[in-house]
């Protein structure tokens, strides 16, 4: 009791002391041998358990946790204090209540029964990571030195050999989908490059047409304008012929047909010199009703559905009076016995982050025979009709997509057999109002008083423009070239109006205009021109007009001119 290792009770023999101080001194080598060995073995435990690569932690029958290796630390997170921590609370901090409880009763179970638990592979996600981790784990009973039982529980994080057979078993199906659909996704890609091909070829087509009519619509409405010039000369000077008026109407109706005729190539080539403005589309149908009625005839139903509230789109308003027409005449025909047309327009929102235009669509459906596919496709190549020899030319369609395509808008036709058709032009909406237009008559011709500079490098377009001018009453100055203008500038001449053509040697009719305004500031300028792929910067600030042209439009326009230039043309150089 009072902690001595042995006693002797005196009087003892001298023999009896050496023999138990012997037996005391072997006893203490002994101790000395046993804490050693013991210091060893405690030292080689700690080390297998710290550099273990299995998770290690041991539970007491208390539910405290006693000990935790290093590889096992991570998985409580940054919980200070960790040893003799309730456990019960602190597996409740890392993870869902569900599994939480769980994994207690696990470990009770264990310290109850002894029977141990193995967990293969257990997911679940961290309540203080966020993060989903993959275990293995087992549980196993053993006595403790001070008494009683606790609960170690071995564990291995698996996450990266879950994570890895997961993203095999991915790639596995992914590969067993592409090759199950390869067959079909390499006929997509064949039959989207054989579309890629259709477009590039329609778009060269396009382009040559556009070259090609480009190329010859200057000389050729060159020669239509002295003939038209000339003819509008002849009907005033011999009103009382009425033979020469018949003569001079049929020649000027043919004229017109082949005026006609390189405006629908052009527009179909996107070539057209247009006048675009802001448009209140259903102001400009309201306005075509009759001729749309005269032109349709009363065996056909016509429906307008235009909203008040429509925005302004961005047009050529006589080229978009003229698309209309000719859809409606299309319409017509397609319906021999009778039918119903339906002009409908709506506004049209551009899908969030298209980044696409608002625009307006105008509607112009039929109840007629409609197309078959083959149709379809060639509906709006020039020359391409169904209708009898001699009852068309087979441009309307392709001048109303072409119209479209040069305004910034696009053109979809669909129809099927016996149901119909519905073409949709797709117009950009205008960014202001709508002008306010004047009447579509055609004006009356004005006796002019008044000098106008002509310049023209063709000698008989010249000649016609200033002959009629002239029988106007206007004084006529000619210039063959920009060249011979300027030097009429020079010299001194002070125009009311310039009229230039575009096209010439040496230097273009927007040039001459700038080179002439730098002189008189606030000329008016009436730039002519056959043909001329025109930029928006080259007729800013010009009025724009192509020929051929009859005598009484050019006559209006120089009115108009002079009109709104009174008082402003100022020299600035001598």
């Amino acid at each position: 009791d009072a902690g001595a290792d042995g006693y002797l009770i005196k009087p003892f023999s001298a023999r009896e002391l050496l023999a138990r101080v012997a037996a005391n001194i072997a006893l203490a080598r002994f101790r000395r041998e046993a804490a050693d060995a013991l210091s060893q073995r405690t030292a080689q435990f700690e080390t297998l358990l710290n550099e273990a690569p299995l998770g290690v932690y041991l539970v007491d029958a208390n539910f405290r946790i006693r000990e935790v290796n290093p590889t096992a630390r991570p998985v409580f997170g940054d919980i200070p204090d960790l040893i003799g921590r309730d456990f019960d609370e602190v597996i409740h901090i890392l993870w869902q209540k569900d599994y939480a409880d769980e994994v207690a009763a696990r470990f009770r179970h264990t310290l109850e029964t002894g029977e141990p638990h193995i967990e293969p592979e257990r997911v679940e996600t961290r309540l203080d990571h966020g993060v989903s981790e993959y275990y293995t784990w087992q549980l196993a009973r053993l006595p403790l030195p001070d008494g009683g039982y606790g609960v170690v529980c071995y564990f291995r994080d698996i996450s990266a050999q879950v994570l890895a057979r997961q993203a095999i078993a991915e790639s596995e199906i992914a590969l067993r989908d592409l090759n199950a659909t390869l067959e079909q996704r390499v006929a997509e890609a064949i039959e989207a490059r054989e579309e890629a091909l259709a477009r590039l070829h329609e778009a060269q087509k396009v382009e040559t047409l556009g070259q090609l009519t480009g190329g010859v619509a200057h000389d050729f409405n060159n020669l239509l304008t002295p003939i038209m010039g000339g003819l509008d000369i002849l009907a005033r000077k011999l009103p009382n012929d009425e033979r020469a008026q018949r003569i001079a109407s049929g020649a000027m109706q043919s004229a017109e047909r082949a005026r006609t005729l390189i405006q629908r190539l052009l527009s179909f080539g996107r070539r057209q010199t247009l006048q675009s403005s802001a448009v209140d589309l259903a102001e400009l149908v309201e306005g075509m009703r009759d001729m749309i009625e005269r032109s349709i005839g009363p065996s056909v139903q016509i429906t307008f559905d235009l909203p008040d509230d429509l925005p302004a789109v961005e047009i050529d308003p006589n080229q978009l009076e003229l698309a209309i027409l000719n859809l409606c005449v299309n319409a017509r025909d397609a319906m021999e016995g009778g039918g119903r047309l339906t002009i409908a327009a709506a506004r049209v929102e551009p899908k969030d982050g298209s980044g696409e235009p608002e625009c307006l669509a105008l509607r112009v459906s039929d109840t007629g025979k409609g197309m078959d596919e083959t149709t379809l496709a060639k509906a709006t190549e020039p020359f391409f009709t169904t209708k009898g020899v001699g009852q068309g030319t087979g441009l309307g369609l392709s001048m109303v997509y072409g119209l479209a395509a040069q305004s910034g808008g696009k053109l979809t036709i669909t129809s099927a057999v016996d149901q119909g058709t519905t073409v949709q032009l797709m117009l950009p909406v205008a960014t202001g109002p709508a002008e306010i237009r004047s009447e579509t008559d055609t004006p009356a011709i004005e006796e002019g008083a008044g000098t106008i500079l002509l310049v023209d490098d063709e000698e008989l377009v010249r000649m016609s423009i200033a002959d009629g001018l002239r029988d106007l009453g206007y004084k006529v100055v000619e210039a063959a070239s920009a060249a011979g203008a300027l030097e009429h500038l020079r010299i001194g001449l002070a125009p009311d109006v310039l009229v230039t053509d575009h096209i010439m040697p040496g230097m273009t009719g927007a040039t001459l205009a700038r080179e002439a305004r730098a002189r008189l500031p606030a000329l008016p300028v009436l730039m002519i021109t056959g043909y001329a792929n025109l930029r928006p910067e080259e007729t800013r600030g010009l009025e724009v007009m192509a020929k051929p042209f009859h005598r009484g439009d050019l006559a209006a326009r120089i009115v108009d001119l002079m009109k709104q230039s009174e008082g402003k043309v100022v020299r600035l150089h001598p």
